[in-house]
């Protein structure tokens, strides 16, 4: 994921009055799991799906959220189907 799709990411989550004050965890969080993919396969397994996530453009700022809220809470090693993940 490019740093641009990041921040172009957080900036929609911060200019929606309501899920603005989530867009520096959001931030954080995403920058910790880029950090830990680095020498991680299953964490760029997690980076990837939140990338496809993040890159998903007919879907709304809060409905990639809170599907990345889904993905950010499976534990353990998982194989995700990222439809059933998501419903789209």
């Amino acid at each position: 994921m490019t740093p641009a799709a990041v921040a172009e990411f957080v900036g929609e989550l911060r200019s929606d009055p309501v899920l603005a004050v989530h867009a520096d965890e959001v931030a954080d969080a995403l920058k910790a799991l880029d950090v830990e993919a680095d020498h991680n396969g299953e964490a760029l397994e997690m980076y990837g799906a939140a990338e496809w996530i993040i890159a998903q453009p007919r879907r709304t700022v809060e409905e990639r959220l809170f599907a990345l809220l889904k993905l950010f809470a499976l534990q353990g090693k998982v194989v995700i189907n990222m439809h059933e993940l998501t419903g789209w």
